[in-house]
């Protein structure tokens, strides 16, 4: 049996040290592992990543490679490499190959179209992809434009017209704190324009574009978001139609936890493992590693989602809004109640407001009457949701495996999603939100809030 064929789209940006990361924490230690270029069969991995040159001028010195920090110019996002890896090459001389042939600028559906048509055109005994980069669950996919940790926030009149990123700066050190989220998003789309054009991110509907384009009706055995707060249930119903499985976080993801040599290895080594197998052990590997941290991390979670099982949850969530639907006060205040106890995934600036469904369900299941219709959905949900979850390790246990977007009231939601893009009227919504009623359960909760917590 045949190792599998794993595509990494390792999506490095210029913000402080992403892409010094990407080498350090997913290059290099591929390339260094003795163990995976002793492997028979010879793995089949395939690379594109932006190009750091081993003359840049900023970065950290690397006695192998130089400094690995990108230059800032205007082709920052058009400079990629593309190759596949082999036991006799190295990092140092791949660095020095010429740019990807086409669709080089890695902000594009196409350009990821075109990388998972090129990875996954052969038969493989198994096929998985990897997106390397910032996530923002329902609201950003791939993240590649810097977002500052300003040190303040502005209003929205004096970024509304803004030309370039420094006037966005300038205006986000000096502002009101309500406004910060807006200009955050201005300060994004300004450094999308200075850096040359083209898309700095990738919502939910464009990756799912590229991946549809790519794979042109076959399905991947997994795909895997090395990527912040992925694992949820807008995320798995977005991709649901183009992968089995779903390796994804609820929380922050630091590139130093994902064991990607490690478990290239075990792949390498277990050809005989089924794809199950094979995702569980890189969960048990990530757990190693992020628990041991130095200085403790009890944050960390990674999980592996069943796709096949999240046409069935997003149903009982229906099911869970019809409910809602005629709930009394009593249930609404259960819900409020249950909703406000939840931790919250994400950090400053820009937190995306997801929380863990099976605590939610759990705890409002806890507080509704045992035989009402509300519990009886709740109940239900529940299950579905647990079934949903193949896998998952977290350092607390509050994270269960699948988040989803929940702002506790409007003032939240717009904080947090300035634009509304998370509302099927905006356009750009997940497929989630257009499809269900997550939505009308969220607006009937605020709704609720308003009228109960006045």
């Amino acid at each position: 049996m045949a190792t599998p064929r794993i595509a990494m789209y390792l999506k490095a940006d210029k913000d402080s040290s992403t892409t010094e990361m990407c080498t350090r924490y997913v290059l290099k230690p591929i390339y260094a592992s003795m163990e995976l270029k002793a492997a028979s069969p010879v793995p089949d991995i395939r690379f594109q990543c932006v190009r750091a040159e081993a003359d840049d001028t900023e970065g950290r010195d690397d006695p192998i490679l130089g400094p690995t920090r990108i230059k800032v110019g205007p082709n920052l996002w058009k400079d990629a490499l593309r190759w596949n890896w082999s036991p006799t090459g190295k990092l140092a001389s791949i660095r020095k190959q010429g740019t990807a042939p086409v669709h080089a600028n890695m902000g594009t559906s196409s350009a990821l179209a075109e990388f998972t048509a090129e990875s996954f055109r052969q038969p493989a005994e198994r096929n998985m992809l990897m997106l390397w980069g910032h996530g923002g669950a329902s609201l950003v996919a791939l993240m590649v434009a810097p977002i500052p940790r300003p040190l303040a926030a502005t209003s929205r009149a004096a970024v509304r017209h803004t030309p370039t990123v420094s006037s966005v700066l300038s205006a986000v050190r000096t502002a009101e704190a309500p406004h910060l989220f807006q200009a955050v998003h201005q300060l994004v789309e300004a450094s999308n324009g200075v850096l040359g054009g083209g898309p700095g991110k990738l919502t939910l509907g464009q990756v799912a574009a590229g991946l549809k384009d790519g794979l042109s009706g076959k399905r991947l055995d997994a795909l895997m978001l090395c990527q912040c707060q992925m694992a949820s249930l807008e995320v798995a119903y977005e991709y649901r139609d183009f992968a089995r499985f779903l390796i994804s976080s609820e929380e922050l993801l630091a590139a130093s936890e994902w064991p990607h040599a490690e478990w290239l290895t075990y792949c390498a080594s277990h050809p005989q493992k089924s794809t199950p197998e094979l995702l569980t052990a890189l969960l048990q590997q990530f757990d190693k590693v992020a628990s041991t941290i130095k200085g403790g991390l009890d944050t960390y979670t990674l999980s592996c989602i069943d796709l096949d099982q999240i046409d069935a949850l997003a149903s009982k969530i229906d099911g869970l809004a019809s409910a809602f639907g005629k709930a009394t006060d009593k249930e609404w205040r259960a819900a409020l109640a249950a909703r406000k106890g939840l931790r919250e995934f994400g950090d400053m600036p820009a937190p995306v407001l997801t929380v863990d469904l099976i605590s939610f369900l759990n705890a409002l299941s806890a507080r509704l009457p045992k035989t009402s219709a509300t519990n009886a959905a709740v109940k239900s949900c529940l299950t579905a949701a647990r079934n949903t979850v193949a896998g998952n390790k977290a350092g607390q246990s509050s994270a269960t495996g699948l988040a989803i977007y929940f702002p506790v009231s409007p003032q939240d939601a717009a904080r947090a999603d300035p634009l509304r893009t998370y509302w099927p009227q905006s356009g750009v919504a997940p497929a989630f939100s257009r499809d269900h009623q997550w939505v009308k359960f969220v607006a009937d909760f605020h709704a609720a809030g308003r009228r109960l917590l006045q």
